[in-house]
């Protein structure tokens, strides 16, 4: 195996050499740009008749297509400095608070590239890139905020009525809601109180938003975690009057929603939960809720809620997830390539790594050496991905100053992480290292590959009113960026899991629309770093309703579309 080109800068996990496991009932056509495919049909129910044309039963097979290896140009730059910044004046003023400084990346008005939604407590501001890496800059959004507790706080964006373009869900803390319904060109138009939204009230402290199927039935829902008012004392108490609730919505297939948050259970309803994140945490193939909770170490810890064919339960056993936490960002993703996804959260001087273990939870925090520095007092948005390609998954970490009455937080300047994993499996961070330790107030950490070359950019959106964006340089290491495309409610895929097999080695990547970082959604795509793998041997990807596809021998560094009939 050649040595990781980034092994001056990341610390590679070795990878298993590929095996060439090749289906040997694969058709071995000669198009280069169609991938063969095998597919398991779990969708087609078994007869008494008997089948005298085996094909006939089984769906038409979904297409991968290929965009073309890539190879960098200069990959000895990515040993020298691996992101160049671009420095963004938002012109707005600095508010060091608990709203703002969520974004969205998704490619608005289909043009192959990825824009930015940036959100700050005044304002959702579109950033529409350029071919030339330049971003044009309008408003989407203005929210006066009469107090400190109040602003526009995140967005994700999801493709909520079907019609192929990306639509903007806006949430606010004591400023409203705002469902925004893209044209296809970026030009949006409010359709909150149309589409059902407005039961939620004005004065409700919305936080996170995230986008799933939940029910199954091939649309998309939505869930807005619901926080709430504090009201610090001058004699340095809290007055603690119950969180505002969450809230689920159900798509009802004709771009408008129903309530369900009834099905949530009552005992939630007065958590002060910053995030809600979709997982399947008990491996039973339907996406389960997980709350992330401020003050979880003196109200209540973190609540894991069981999708119960639609129902949410509130189980006794809480499987090791039930973290006392301040919690404030939520983190997923399969930290030590298992094949099941993990959890990472951030809290007030406090980091917890949580890991499944396919039964259950244990905290695995201490082991994997993840720590604050003294410099370090409050984490926000956390996000799990792989920062250099190397096959192994690295997590980012905001954090930053808020104004309160309480002496614990007088650090104005408290520096980001990228906590880079070793081949142990722990944790060093190496963000001063390559110079992404920003000290102004941050919120959230937003990974995306907004220049296509495989390698995943970072935006920050800064409560000092300026945003950062970190252009990563292209390296040799090996990647796959795959993007969904089916019929239906749920044109790109939210929700479908991808793995990729080489020898030993798997990884996997699941596609999400907010419920992880702080306020932050990611773009209608997953992000594989494969270290020095020329070929994976099988790439496969689990729909949301559960169908399988199957390709074989699919070459690295590239952009791959599967395109469902």
């Amino acid at each position: 195996m050649r040595p990781s080109l980034a092994c001056s800068l990341f610390a590679s996990l070795a990878l298993a050499a590929v095996a060439g496991c090749v289906d040997p009932d694969a058709d071995k056509g000669d198009d280069t740009d169609i991938l063969d495919t095998d597919v398991v049909d779990t969708d087609t129910p078994d007869t008494d008749v008997a089948d005298t044309d085996a094909d006939t039963d089984l769906p038409a097979p979904s297409t991968l297509v290929q965009g073309g290896v890539q190879t960098c140009a200069d990959p000895s730059a990515w040993e020298v400095s691996p992101y160049d910044m671009i420095d963004v004046n938002i012109a707005l003023p600095p508010t060091p608070y608990a709203n703002g400084g969520g974004s969205t990346t998704a490619d608005l008005n289909g043009d192959g590239l990825i824009d930015i939604v940036a959100v700050t407590n005044d304002a959702a501001l579109l950033w529409l890139q350029t071919p030339d890496q330049h971003f044009d800059r309008r408003t989407l959004l203005t929210r006066a905020h009469p107090d400190t507790d109040s602003g526009l706080f995140g967005a994700a964006a999801a493709d909520y009525d079907g019609d192929g373009d990306l639509d903007l869900m806006i949430t606010g803390r004591h400023v409203g809601n705002a469902l925004l319904r893209n044209d296809g060109t970026a030009t949006f138009e409010d359709v909150t109180i149309a589409a059902g939204l407005g039961v939620v009230p004005s004065d409700h402290h919305t936080a996170s938003p995230a986008w799933d199927d939940y029910d199954g039935d091939g649309d998309l829902d939505l869930v807005l975690a619901g926080n709430g008012l504090v009201d610090e004392t001058v004699d340095e108490t809290y007055e603690f009057g119950p969180g505002d609730p969450t809230y689920l919505f159900r798509n009802n297939g004709d771009g408008t929603f129903t309530d369900a948050s009834s099905s949530l259970p009552a005992e939630v309803a007065g958590d002060f939960t910053f995030v809600a994140g979709w997982i399947d945490a008990d491996h039973d193939g339907d996406d389960d809720l997980y709350l992330v909770n401020d003050f979880g170490n003196t109200l209540q810890p973190n609540r894991l809620l069981l999708n119960e064919g639609g129902r949410f339960t509130l189980p006794a056993d809480q499987l090791g997830l039930d973290v006392a936490i301040e919690g404030m960002g939520l983190g997923i993703g399969d930290l030590d390539g298992d094949g099941d996804e993990d959890i990472a959260i951030a809290g007030w001087r406090q980091l917890s790594i949580v890991k499944d273990q396919g039964f259950g939870w244990f905290d695995a925090t201490q082991a994997l050496a993840l720590e604050m520095t003294r410099d370090q007092v409050v984490g926000w948005g956390t996000e799990i991905f792989d920062a250099d390609n190397d096959g192994d998954m690295d997590i980012s970490q905001a954090f930053g100053f808020i104004d309160t009455v309480h002496g614990r937080n007088q650090r104005p300047d408290q520096p980001d992480a990228l906590f880079s994993q070793n081949a142990q499996g722990a944790f060093v961070d190496i963000a001063p290292r390559i110079g992404v330790d920003d000290a102004a107030s941050h919120r959230s950490v937003n990974p995306a590959d907004l220049n296509n070359d495989g390698l995943l950019d970072l935006v920050k959106v800064g409560l000092d009113g300026k945003g950062r964006i970190y252009f990563s340089r292209c390296s040799d290491e090996a990647w796959l960026t795959v993007r969904f495309q089916q019929p239906g409610m749920n044109r790109f895929g939210i929700g479908t899991v991808v793995t990729a097999r080489a020898g030993s080695a798997v990884f996997v990547r699941r596609l999400r629309s907010g419920g992880t970082g702080f306020g932050t959604g990611g773009p209608m795509q997953v992000h594989l770093g494969l270290g020095d793998l020329d070929t994976v041997d099988s790439l496969e990807v689990l729909w949301p309703d559960g169908r399988v596809d199957t390709f074989t021998d699919v070459p690295t560094r590239q952009t791959l579309r599967v395109e469902r009939p």
